[in-house]
């Protein structure tokens, strides 16, 4: 249990650690994004972040991998790009990290898993 929590735990500081370069969104321009007033900006947001949730869902299934974010039962898109401004603005000096990363950290805060 320990190695797997260990294991999640760099998953999760991993995007922290590595230059932005390597990242297709970087949290300023998920933020950018997620922030827009403009239709098409506010839809690669909310884009972008159910298929990162379809992603964290797909890997809990197939690996059994534990990240710790437990999405209640109707969460929408909405609430998701709720969850990740809120985080990116109280944290704008990690904005350089990926917006994936940056995405799961926010949600494993405002979603955890009860032990």
């Amino acid at each position: 249990m320990i190695g797997k929590r260990l294991l999640v735990l760099l998953v999760l500081a991993w995007p922290l650690a590595v230059p932005a370069a390597s990242y297709f969104y970087d949290g300023h321009r998920l933020l950018r994004e997620c922030t827009s007033r403009n239709v098409d900006d506010h839809e690669e947001c909310v884009g972008y972040l159910a298929g990162l949730w379809d992603a964290v869902e797909t890997v809990e299934i197939w690996e059994k991998a534990q990240l710790g974010i437990c999405f209640p039962k109707g969460t929408t898109d909405e609430q998701l790009r709720a969850e990740f401004v809120k985080y990116a603005e109280k944290y704008p000096d990690r904005l350089r990290a990926g917006g994936g990363g940056l995405a799961l950290i926010a949600f494993k805060k405002a979603w955890p898993c009860e032990e």
